[in-house]
């Protein structure tokens, strides 16, 4: 074997190799797409998530505050005291 062939067959390995690389930076790709689309459903769900809790805070302290006057009004404790 020359010099000649050695150096085709370690062009040819190289060649391989790269193209190993080059599929596995494709599939790469595809996963950081398919991540950034399941991100960007999550981070719309957590919006979601914040305006709803935003209503429940605001019903709460409705709920909390209209006990607190109806208590003094019948003089029956509505909401248990935290011990």
């Amino acid at each position: 074997m020359n010099n000649e062939e050695k150096i085709l067959g370690l062009l040819e390995k190289m060649d391989a190799r790269m193209n190993n690389l080059e599929q596995g930076q494709v599939e790469l790709k595809q996963d950081i797409s398919k991540l950034d689309s399941r991100v960007a459903s999550i981070e719309t769900d957590v919006s979601d998530i914040k305006e709803n809790l935003d209503e429940v805070r605001t019903s709460v302290n409705v709920v909390a505050d209209w006990a607190d006057r109806a208590e003094f009004v019948v003089k029956v404790p509505l909401i248990r005291q935290s011990e």
